[in-house]
């Protein structure tokens, strides 16, 4: 998070103060980004005093330092409740920003939902709470997408080439322009692939 919070957040931060209008409305003039100062690398619990809540760091999805919050049931035939930011949303689908993970947010979201019971309640980052039967939906977008991206990659296409043919993604191309040149840079970090440029048609 404090590195997510540098090289990327800052900035943005420092651009809308030159110039305000390159946001949406905002209020930001006071605004101090401070960098957490206890990091969360494995899971674990905090009381409150009349409950404790588990914290669960996730594998890299929607960001490298998402962290989940787990409020257990009490007893009886009561739910387990997950707080997960965005790495789930609601109503639409999941936005792929800067410091995000397309090729790797799939494994990460199923990981989470093997956990999340039937009955559970899941708190998204954005709009009302859903169900494990939504995030299941939402796995299915992201991996179809990762899937894609996957595919123009091997077959060389540069970012413009893959999103060229809107029907072919489960959501307009011109959200996903970021999630495409992330993908890429992912498979290409990972050694799977040669580099995009020496391959493009």
């Amino acid at each position: 998070m404090p590195a997510h919070l540098t090289a990327y957040e800052g900035p943005r931060l420092a651009a809308w103060r030159e110039d305000t209008s390159s946001e949406p409305p905002r209020d930001w003039h006071d605004v101090v980004i401070t960098p957490p100062t206890e990091l969360i690398r494995e899971r674990s619990w905090i009381d409150l005093g009349d409950c404790a809540v588990e914290l669960i760091p996730l594998d890299p999805g929607h960001t490298d330092g998402d962290l989940v919050i787990r409020v257990p049931s009490r007893g009886g035939d009561s739910a387990d409740t997950w707080v997960v930011g965005d790495v789930l949303e609601e109503p639409g689908p999941p936005m792929y920003g800067s410091g995000c993970f397309p090729m790797r947010w799939p494994s990460t979201i199923s990981a989470l939902l093997d956990e999340i019971g039937e009955n559970d309640i899941v708190v998204p980052g954005h709009g009302r709470p859903i169900s494990r039967r939504f995030g299941l939906a939402q796995l299915a977008v992201l991996q179809k997408t990762a899937d894609l991206i996957r595919l123009h990659h091997s077959a060389g296409h540069d970012v413009q080439q893959a999103l060229s043919v809107a029907e072919d993604w489960p959501y307009p191309p011109a959200a996903l322009q970021l999630a495409v040149q992330r993908g890429y840079g992912e498979l290409e970090n990972d050694g799977d692939h040669a580099p995009l440029t020496s391959r493009r048609i």
